[in-house]
């Protein structure tokens, strides 16, 4: 069972204001089922875009699966603006949040790591329960 796209928006941005963290929706999508594409602001003007990974939206564990198209290291905001609008252009039901995180992650799991999902386990429970 997967959340709305708006209630995990809302959810994520309340989890990154509770850590310290400042976030917009820059960009709203379709509310039930948006992709959500998260740019990550950097100091200097850099910063890094996670979005949603080739396959299936979720992991066998009920979480988000992330990619890093422009890489892993942090790029000019510009090059980030021009990939967000390339990616509404062909879809313009997606999502964009801009969340300013110094440590770059934006509270998501990067591709390859195996962190809780604080958001998932308080909609759903323990793993069992989704």
């Amino acid at each position: 069972m997967s959340v709305k796209t708006e209630i995990w928006v809302k959810a994520h941005l309340r989890r990154c204001f509770a850590a310290g963290l400042t976030g917009v929706v820059a960009r709203r999508g379709a509310t039930e089922a948006g992709s959500v594409f998260v740019k990550v602001s950097l100091p200097g003007g850099t910063g890094r875009v996670l979005a949603p990974a080739a396959g299936p939206a979720y992991d066998d564990d009920g979480r988000r699966r992330w990619a890093t198209p422009l890489g892993d290291e942090p790029v000019h905001e510009d090059e980030i603006d021009r990939f967000l609008a390339r990616q509404v252009a062909f879809d313009p039901d997606i999502w964009i949040l801009d969340i300013d995180d110094p440590d770059g992650t934006g509270l998501l799991d990067q591709p390859g790591e195996d962190r809780p999902d604080p958001i998932g386990d308080a909609l759903f429970g323990p793993l069992g329960n989704r």
